[in-house]
């Protein structure tokens, strides 16, 4: 018993057993880090939650973590009877990372994850389940994975290691990515989805580039609908970069300025509007008309949004809250067989980052991290 207690280690200089200590971070990495470096080993992290900016600076500032974290009092070690008839449960390597993984919330903890996260380690290595079995299993659908193929069975790639097979899917799908006949960007580009899909956060991000990045004389329009279209956060976010905001009807633009046109968020069923809104679209010759889509959708909710993107003479998508998106597998086929050119990807909350355009790396990067294919 006393051997038991005297191996318990000292926590760090200044820190108390069960006290608890609170920690604000930008992402669970640097929470891990800084637990481990402050705290030690035992820490046990107690409560994870999402911490948004108040006022003006949520819309300037990316969301953070709180982290609730202590070192708890040593327990007693267990009798030596029941230490021999009930074997240990092997420790996490590290604990910090092990319980901050099961107290964060969902929508933090997916950003962790990747599609072959549910399927043992090991089956990376068993060569009897089959490269196309793996993929179904992961999420991919059956039309894409009979799309990948070269062959009706492609006995190439069922004899490769599976890490060698995935990164021949890997390059096959960026293959398909980059045949895709990518559509212009016009100087009308119009934002438009159904409510809560992050229509107009999605605008404001690539405003922000625009203006800061690009240096680019931009303006805004809002298109109201049945019920006026608040301006709200977006009136302030304008202000603070000094662009113009206007409302319907549009006031005189210069042709060399790039406008930007906010749609109200309206239900898919409601027909009459969406074909009020493609008549004033077409009337203010909107020649770029993205589709605003929410990643955590259900597919038929998402096809739903596709065929509406199709009556507006949609040309581009967004796909929105890609972070909170547990596996990106069911994305593919909407970007390589929906139709419309990916404009870009957005993740989180801040209307300044979060942002990529990047859309082939980045979604490549989430199905397919760099340790499945070593």
């Amino acid at each position: 018993m006393n051997r038991a207690v005297n191996n318990i280690s000292e926590p760090p200089s200044g820190i108390q057993r069960g006290k608890k200590y609170r920690f604000t971070v930008k992402s669970a990495e640097e929470a891990i880090r800084i637990i481990r470096d402050r705290l030690g080993a035992e820490a046990k992290v107690l409560s994870v939650t999402q911490v948004d900016g108040q006022g003006l600076s949520r819309f300037l500032s990316s969301p953070k973590l709180e982290i609730v974290a202590m070192i708890p009092e040593p327990e007693p070690a267990p009798a030596p009877a029941q230490a021999q008839s009930e074997p240990e449960e092997e420790p996490s390597a590290d604990p910090a990372e092990r319980d901050l993984h099961q107290t964060m919330d969902e929508p933090v903890r997916r950003r962790l994850n990747n599609p072959f996260g549910e399927i043992p380690t090991g089956a990376l290595k068993d060569q009897t389940l089959g490269i196309w079995h793996l993929l179904r299993k992961a999420g991919f659908a059956d039309s894409l994975l009979q799309s990948l193929r070269y062959t009706t069975r492609d006995d190439r790639l069922e004899t490769l290691p599976l890490n060698l097979a995935l990164a021949e899917i890997s390059q096959r799908l960026r293959q398909r990515y980059r045949d895709l006949d990518a559509k212009p960007l016009g100087n009308r580009i119009a934002f438009l989805g159904t409510p809560g899909v992050g229509k107009t956060t999605a605008l404001c991000k690539r405003l922000a580039q625009d203006v800061f990045i690009a240096q680019l004389n931009v303006q805004v329009l809002k298109i109201d609908g049945e019920n006026p279209n608040p301006d709200d956060g977006l009136s302030v976010f304008c202000d603070v970069l000094g662009v113009p905001l206007h409302r319907d009807p549009v006031p005189k633009i210069p042709q060399s300025d790039l406008l930007y046109l906010d749609l109200p968020g309206t239900s898919l069923r409601n027909d009459r509007e969406w074909q009020t809104m493609r008549t004033r679209l077409d009337e203010l010759a909107v020649d770029t008309r993205v589709l605003v889509v929410h990643a955590c959708y259900e597919t038929d909710l998402i096809t739903s949004a596709y065929r509406l993107g199709e009556k507006m003479g949609a040309t581009h998508v967004v796909m929105t809250h890609v972070d909170e998106l547990s596996n990106v597998t069911k994305l593919w086929p909407y970007i390589l067989k929906g139709g419309l050119t990916p404009y870009f990807l957005s993740m989180g909350q801040s209307i300044t980052s979060d942002y990529t355009d990047d859309v082939l790396n980045e979604l490549s990067g989430l199905t397919f991290p760099a340790n499945l294919l070593s």
